[in-house]
């Protein structure tokens, strides 16, 4: 058992009918009726950070929903926001081996064998973004120009540097993307982390873009990596 956020960033919610009702407030009509489709089809929203300029409660949870883009590309997002109790059900992001059946033909041999790797080795990599979204509601979100969304999420300092070798690997014949977390809250692209420790040679001085629950900033790799500590050590003492 690992300690995160009750609801971190990229998990899966689905709301009760008190959450749809609360996540429709204030909304315009065309937002109320995305939302209601959403709610017919049973679809689930994703956990996002909170905007800096809404105030959110401590009992509220900032949702989305990312609808499939149109003929010029856009891509219309719909940010809400409702109370815990609201939340009927939640769940990680997908694994690989889940969005496999729905990736294009060109892209399934590359994931197979990456999702081979990842049960061998042990580790943790998920995929949210446009591939998990047209896996969970059939809809076209999927691009010529679209990437594989990773979440890869360490449980210690050694998966970090096979989780990255793979990820790396990979990124040679297959449109990967994403992020990599470092402790309890604190997600980097894990492309810019390669590049730092690439360009720096393990300087933990250097800093990088971190993605939290609650707002972005700037921090030290190796306040990060003590972070990773941190997490691990707690891990080792939940049973």
């Amino acid at each position: 058992m690992s300690l995160h956020p009750d609801f971190p960033r990229h998990n899966l919610v689905w709301l009760s009918e008190q959450g749809w009702y609360a996540a429709g407030a204030g909304l315009s009509a065309d937002c109320v009726a995305i939302l209601q489709r959403w709610q017919r089809e049973d679809w689930p929203l994703v956990v996002r950070r909170a905007d800096a300029d809404v105030d959110v409660g401590d009992d509220e949870v900032c949702l989305g929903i990312a609808l499939p883009p149109d003929a010029q590309g856009r891509k219309l997002r719909v940010p809400i926001k409702t109370p815990r109790a609201g939340i009927r059900l939640t769940r990680e992001p997908l694994e690989l081996v889940d969005v496999l059946p729905t990736a294009p033909l060109h892209w399934q041999s590359g994931l197979r064998v990456m999702t081979d790797e990842i049960r061998a080795q042990g580790l943790d990599l998920r995929v949210y973004g446009s591939l998990a979204l047209q896996t969970l509601t059939r809809q076209a979100y999927l691009r010529d120009t679209s990437d594989i969304d990773i979440l890869f999420r360490p449980a210690n300092r050694l998966q970090l540097e096979q989780g990255m070798a793979l990820l790396a690997r990979h990124a040679a014949c297959l449109p990967l993307d994403g992020e990599v977390l470092l402790g309890q809250d604190n997600a980097v692209a894990w492309k810019e982390w390669l590049q730092c420790m690439a360009d720096g040679e393990g300087d933990g001085a250097q800093r990088v873009l971190v993605k939290q629950l609650h707002g972005v900033q700037l921090q030290r790799v190796d306040g990060l990596l003590e972070a990773l500590d941190a997490l691990t050590a707690i891990d080792k003492k939940i049973p």
